[in-house]
């Protein structure tokens, strides 16, 4: 007798990216969402424990899913746009894996980190990968960017959202390779020009060489003083215009300690002045519809840093919000169908 599988809560199963199967990168193709891992921290500066990170964001993931398997109607409804959406049929969403890490070879996890994401952009899949510390996205970026320039791309443009500006060159104790310095790596690759280079969300204390990089190389910074002044919907679309200006995508890595601590507080290097849940979520929502984004990244997720789970469920929420498009059908307006016919009810005769 053939035994019936039936909708998991969040906590049971196998805790792949909202449940996605799981695939091989030979099986990887155009138009497919490959979602990896990179759990590494060994080269973090501060508090540990993103090596857990992109387990936790999967796991973040799984109450959303486990929602909509589980009702009547395989459908939720948007409360606030009125939008109804179900998952769509064969969304092309994978997840691979983490990508193997060798904590005492940073030379050998390096080159796993990039050749794992040069297949998957190679293949033409949409890479979204989780770490690990934010250097991660140095091998992650070069390995993408090699992938991309096989497909004919010349020039990428690069997002980072990041309290940070992980400008630094040579670090007395850390060198020029950790999770201060991604960003100063990334920034001498030959298909990166700064100009095409956005900081989204840094502030507090950082050392004057790396201020002054960012003024004489031409590079965008919008502190969260700024988007509180300017309003998070003409900062990101100011982004998104000088990152992808002449170029042919962007490259986006999303730092969870851009989100202001008292929301989000597993991560390393926590904050008091950051960009709320709700920014860091329409954000996502506009780089999706914007469709110049051709990788992205999220590091610095902590899961044993924060025992709520908020982090993990900020992180999750924010790449289902970029991949929204892609994973959901969408019927809009149902909400304000209901308001009207509700209103006419009332209206008098």
């Amino acid at each position: 007798m053939a035994y019936q599988r039936d909708a998991l809560p969040g906590f049971a199963g196998i805790p792949t990216f909202f449940r996605a199967p799981r695939a091989e990168f030979d099986q990887l193709e155009s138009g497919v969402v490959a979602v990896m891992g990179a759990p590494h921290d060994s080269t973090l500066g501060s508090r540990q424990g993103t090596r857990y990170g992109p387990r936790g964001i999967r796991e973040g993931s799984l109450e959303t899913i486990a929602y909509i398997e589980a009702g009547p109607e395989k459908f939720v409804t948007h409360i606030a746009s009125g939008t109804r959406m179900s998952l769509a049929p064969g969304a092309p969403l994978v997840d691979v894996g983490d990508l193997p890490v060798y904590p005492n070879d940073l030379d050998r996890t390096r080159e796993s980190l990039r050749r794992g994401s040069c297949l998957a952009a190679t293949s033409g899949a949409l890479p979204v990968m989780f770490g690990g510390d934010h250097y991660v996205t140095f091998p992650l970026f070069q390995g993408v960017s090699e992938g991309l320039a096989a497909r004919g791309v010349k020039r990428l443009g690069y997002i980072q959202f990041d309290n940070h500006l992980d400008l630094s060159d040579d670090n007395r104790i850390w060198g020029k390779h950790y999770h201060g310095s991604q960003a100063r790596r990334i920034s001498e690759l030959p298909i990166v020009d700064a100009h095409n280079m956005v900081w989204v969300g840094a502030s507090g204390y950082t050392p004057r060489e790396q201020v002054d990089w960012l003024r004489r190389s031409g590079g965008t910074l919008w502190t969260p003083t700024d988007i509180h002044r300017e309003g998070i919907t003409h900062v990101v679309n100011r982004a998104i215009e000088i990152a992808s200006h002449g170029t042919d995508g962007v490259y986006v890595s999303l730092d969870i300690d851009v989100v202001n601590g008292g929301a989000s507080p597993g991560t390393g290097s926590v904050v008091t002045d950051g960009l709320s849940p709700q920014e860091l979520i329409q954000a996502m929502g506009m780089l999706a519809a914007s469709g110049v984004v051709r990788a992205l990244d999220v590091t610095e997720v902590a899961p044993p840093l924060d025992p709520s789970e908020r982090t993990i469920r900020i992180a999750a929420s924010a790449v289902l919000e970029f991949l929204s498009p892609k994973i959901y059908l969408r019927e809009p307006h149902v909400v304000e169908r209901l308001r009207s016919a509700k209103e006419t009810e009332r209206a008098p005769a």
